[in-house]
């Protein structure tokens, strides 16, 4: 991530002076965004550029948090406020530095729970100047370059955890296999094959996620950013349930480090939160969704006339789950009208459901695929498409049956006992 923001907006000079040593591993490149009071929020930065009199330079002051590759780094991108460059108040910049930049400097790394190989430290910025030839774009639109950044950003941190259950489904399987309790492997149970079962779904729904995702990405890297938010929330919190499972199927020996499960656990925790937590992009994209279902006034078509015919049955359960979303959303937005914005609870069983509208389409097209080209796991990616879409039309129905009254009354009565006394 540290290198995307050049890539995508680097000029040719920009890329010249700094993708070749990233390119060929002699440089390692940091993306510096997250400060004490702004972590999602990134409207509330306090690092500042100011602009010299003649335009030339600027000189950044602040503090970053948390910054991944921070203290091993020898380029950063970071963002700033650009105080008095544009007419905007709020403009903000994306500068790209080396960190042998004087007045900059990295802190101790941090002491962390978990991916505790990578080095995260704070970095500071004291009275350093920079040429104007180190901002990325025209020095106002910081912000909207960052978006850039995390939308390529959350793509890859999917990929990553698309990686790491891979392993954890092996990992599941071998030690199924070789674990024997009562006379016999505990692969043989079946509550073991319904927490492998689990983990391979996932990944395999997640394997079609990033596909989809990719694909919209590559035609629009600027309207791809709802597919990237969802799949993101789907792949961190999948990624940390498997690790968990994990933990389960391997019983008292899960929690002994030397079985390395809960390091895995430890190491997926993270992806939750960074990239953006998923509560607050939850919260946006299913405001996001709120409007591009209000403009777009016609219902759905069948998503069967896109799929193989073998997959009629999850592709009518596929409607009716796209038609709950559809209908749920526009009823809490006829209710609420602007208010819909401070509902948060709302807006999260929104997104809820279109992470499972979303998902379970990306696995309907890639089973459809697979069983037009005959390959050797159409039938394994058929069963995923069915346990998939089933399970999604569940629980799409236990979201949609409940209003906000019931749903939530009793989670703000519970919460007020503790967060106002």
């Amino acid at each position: 991530i540290g290198t995307h923001g050049i890539k995508l907006f680097g000029t040719a000079d920009q890329k010249r002076r700094f993708l070749p040593g990233i390119a060929d591993g002699s440089t390692i490149p940091a993306f510096a965004i997250t400060e004490a009071e702004a972590g999602t929020d990134l409207a509330n930065i306090s690092t500042k550029a100011v602009v010299s009199p003649d335009g030339r330079q600027f000189r950044i002051n602040g503090r970053k948090l948390f910054i991944t590759n921070g203290g091993i780094a020898g380029v950063v991108t970071f963002l700033a406020k650009t105080p008095g460059f544009s007419r905007s108040p709020d403009s903000t910049g994306l500068f790209v530095a080396p960190a042998s930049t004087p007045g900059f400097a990295a802190g101790p790394p941090e002491d962390k729970l978990g991916i505790r190989a990578s080095s995260t430290t704070e970095l500071v910025f004291e009275d350093m100047v920079l040429p104007r030839e180190n901002l990325l774009g025209n020095g106002a639109n910081g912000m909207e370059l960052v978006k850039g950044v995390l939308n390529w950003g959350r793509m890859a941190l999917s990929a990553g955890c698309r990686g790491a259950m891979d392993r954890i489904a092996r990992l599941a399987a071998e030690h199924a296999r070789r674990r024997v309790q009562f006379g016999r492997p505990i692969a043989e149970f079946g509550m073991v094959k319904k927490m492998v079962s689990g983990i391979v779904s996932s990944t395999r729904v997640l394997d079609a996620m990033i596909v989809l995702t990719s694909r919209l990405y590559a035609a629009s890297p600027d309207r791809a950013g709802m597919a990237t938010a969802l799949t993101k929330v789907y792949a961190s919190e999948k990624a940390f349930e498997a690790a968990d499972t994990l933990v389960q199927i391997y019983g008292g020996m899960g929690f002994i480090e030397e079985t390395g499960a809960a390091r895995l656990l430890r190491d997926a925790r993270i992806n939750k939160i960074y990239e953006g937590t998923n509560e607050i992009i939850k919260v946006l994209s299913a405001l996001e969704g709120v409007m591009y279902i209000s403009r777009k006034q016609e219902g759905p078509t069948s998503v069967a006339v896109m799929l193989h015919e073998s997959l009629r049955g999850p592709a009518a359960a596929f409607d009716r789950c796209l038609a709950a979303l559809r209908s749920f959303t526009l009823a809490n937005r006829d209710r609420f009208g602007l208010r819909i914005r401070e509902m948060e609870l709302v807006l999260d069983r929104i997104a809820d459901m279109a992470i499972e509208v979303y998902s379970s389409f990306a696995v309907l097209l890639e089973a459809s695929s697979r069983r037009a080209a005959s390959a050797p796991d159409a039938a394994l990616w058929a069963a995923v498409a069915r346990k998939t879409v089933r399970e999604a039309e569940g629980r799409i129905r236990e979201i949609s049956s409940r209003t906000p009254e019931e749903a939530d009354a009793d989670v703000e009565e519970i919460a007020a006992s503790v967060l106002q006394g």
